[in-house]
């Protein structure tokens, strides 16, 4: 029995291991999204927790190089986004490289607050990254829950 309870433990670690946070494009036109970590979340829908700031760190390839990038989020409710503010939407403040060459790896490290005003619900939370002249490197996007 015991041997028995240690296998099921192991693969229970295992699964939980290889659990990941999956997203979906959006409309990425020079670049993509290579990973998405949310901090404590392993596998979506993530839980964000009103009263908090949500850190997250999201790694794309750009296609074409710009001077600079700039964060959008939004939460996409019945297809319809509605922005969610950033206190700083600068990637260049926010980890990215700037300026940064084509076909280079960046990234950047947004802080979403989560508001106590925001009703509790599930929601896609889209992201787009754009470079010079507004110009859409990445969009993707991600399910969410929104709680107490």
């Amino acid at each position: 029995m015991l041997k028995s309870f240690l296998l099921l433990a192991i693969l229970a670690l295992t699964h939980l291991s290889n659990a990941q946070i999956t997203w979906k494009d959006c409309g990425s036109k020079n670049g993509v999204v290579t990973s998405l970590e949310v901090e404590g979340c392993t596998a979506t829908p993530c839980t964000l927790k009103k009263g908090t700031d949500a850190s997250m760190l999201v790694k794309f390839n750009q296609k074409i190089a710009s001077t600079g990038v700039s964060a959008k989020v939004s939460g996409v409710i019945l297809g319809v986004p509605i922005p969610f503010p950033l206190p700083d939407g600068n990637g260049c403040n926010l980890s990215a490289t700037c300026p940064a060459s084509a076909n280079s790896d960046n990234q950047v490290a947004l802080k979403l607050p989560i508001l106590n005003e925001y009703p509790s619900l599930s929601v896609d939370v889209r992201i787009q990254f754009l470079g010079d002249s507004n110009t859409n490197l990445v969009c993707f996007q991600f399910p969410v829950k929104i709680s107490s």
